[in-house]
């Protein structure tokens, strides 16, 4: 297939910076996936990385929480903060983003309050 711009669908696609993750994907092996809501295509190292988190869950129970994974949210803060130029501690982590969403739009429906200022001012 041809592209508006004049060059093949899979030669444009195989020279796209991203195409390397492609392989980690397995469901593009055989189709197109373009659901990129909730549940979008599901990675090897996603996989693995779940599977790493039920084996440390399972082996230390909730105490995980008071080092591993408090430390794997801070890594990961820090991680995203330099990608979107901010510092670790300006980055806010939800589940998805309907839940920090909601609590902004209440936030600033609530109005100002007393004391609050911008980037630690009084």
């Amino acid at each position: 297939m041809a592209l508006a711009s004049g060059l093949a669908a899979d030669r444009a696609a195989a020279s796209h910076a991203l195409a390397r993750y492609r392989s980690e994907f397995p469901i593009f092996r055989d189709r197109i996936y373009l659901n990129t809501c909730s549940l979008g295509a599901l990675g090897e190292r996603t996989r693995r990385k779940v599977a790493e988190f039920l084996d440390v869950w399972q082996s230390r129970g909730a105490s995980a929480w008071y080092d591993v994974w408090w430390e794997g949210l801070g890594e990961l803060r820090r991680r995203y903060a330099r990608v979107v130029g901010a510092l670790p501690s300006e980055i806010a982590l939800g589940p998805s983003i309907s839940v920090p969403h909601r609590r902004l739009s209440v936030a600033r429906q609530a109005g100002p309050r007393r004391g609050a200022g911008r980037r630690g001012e009084p």
